[in-house]
């Protein structure tokens, strides 16, 4: 367990290295946007539903394969400030 966690950590700290890198800043707005698909609208619907409620906002759209497939692209956006 205590290597696992030395590694998350060397793993974070590089990562807050490359943020600074490219000049994102601690208390700087950070975007992160998180994807999910579903073949049933339904099960997207209701998901952006609970999202809602917890107060996120969610994106829906719909992808078609092989013309006559379909599924649902759902995109939930964060963005808060972040910090060391």
């Amino acid at each position: 367990m205590t290597n696992d966690l030395a590694w998350q950590l060397k793993t974070n700290e590089t990562l807050w290295h490359r943020w600074l890198d490219f000049g994102i800043t601690p208390g700087d707005e950070f975007v992160v946007e998180f994807h999910f698909y579903t073949t049933k609208e339904d099960k997207a619907d209701a998901f952006i539903t609970g999202l809602e409620k917890t107060g996120f906002t969610a994106k829906k759209s719909v992808r078609r394969t092989l013309l006559i497939l379909k599924d649902w692209y759902i995109t939930v956006p964060i963005s808060q400030p972040w910090t060391l």
